[in-house]
């Protein structure tokens, strides 16, 4: 419940009207919030559920035949009854708080195995699989392979790890100081670099550590991501991130 929520929320609500997917059902909670058990909980329809089981069993019981019985003992493992009201759940979050609501979906009975787990870019931290309900999940993610480098190299030369948003910034910089060098005025007393907003808002857009992107009209960044899916130790690339933008933008 935050402005980022909201921005995933309407990018979701758009881009399944446009495929002709439904969204059945939304949760937002407070990121100050420390326990999900309810959201969770009411997200998989889970005392329905629940209920459904509790009479299916009572009337199998009150039956007292060999059917009913076998049909009783097929239902003892089950917490609930009935398939909760969508195929996918997307969980636009990531750190401690992915962890500890992927811990809760199977606990009220919404089974990874049956429904597919997706992410955004939040995922992309190690041992993200150390969690069991996200093993399998997909997640749209930068490509990793450019950026490796640039990790490397800042580690040796200030001993740690760079901040996640580091390559952003060296794309920026990178960018501007492409920019700077074409001179647009010879006057050396007014020395000065100019460049215009179609250059910058070109369809071509330009390769960075974290692979393509290009500016939008509307003042946001398009990116080309990879799609990886979560394993035990390792994620795997499913779908490799485009090495250029086919369609141009007005």
């Amino acid at each position: 419940e935050n402005d980022y929520g909201l921005t995933i929320a309407s990018a979701l609500k758009q881009i399944t009207y446009e495929n002709g997917i439904e969204i059945s059902t939304q949760a937002f909670y407070s990121p100050q919030i420390l326990d999900f058990h309810p959201i969770i909980k009411n997200l998989a329809n889970y005392e329905e559920r629940r209920q459904k089981l509790v009479v299916k069993r009572r009337l199998l019981a009150e039956r007292d035949d060999e059917a009913a019985a076998l049909a009783l003992k097929r239902l003892e493992n089950l917490q609930t009854m009935g398939d909760v009201p969508f195929d996918a759940l997307l969980i636009a979050d990531g750190g401690k708080t992915l962890q500890s609501i992927a811990a809760l979906l199977p606990y009220y009975d919404i089974d990874p195995k049956k429904i597919r787990i997706l992410g955004t870019g939040h995922w992309d931290m190690s041992r993200i699989g150390s969690e069991p309900a996200l093993v399998g999940g997909w997640f749209a993610a930068p490509s990793r392979e450019g950026r490796r480098e640039f990790m490397s190299q800042y580690e040796r030369v200030y001993g740690k790890k760079p901040p996640r948003l580091a390559t952003l910034a060296y794309d920026a910089t990178a960018l501007a100081a492409v920019f700077a060098q074409r001179e647009k005025s010879n006057e050396p007393e007014t020395k000065r670099y100019l460049y215009e907003l179609k250059e910058l808002s070109a369809s071509q857009g330009f390769r960075g550590l974290d692979g393509i992107f290009r500016f939008l009209p509307g003042g946001f960044v398009e990116r080309g991501l990879s799609i990886f899916q979560v394993g035990d130790r390792n994620d795997k690339i499913i779908s490799k991130a485009p090495q250029k933008f086919i369609n141009h933008v007005d």
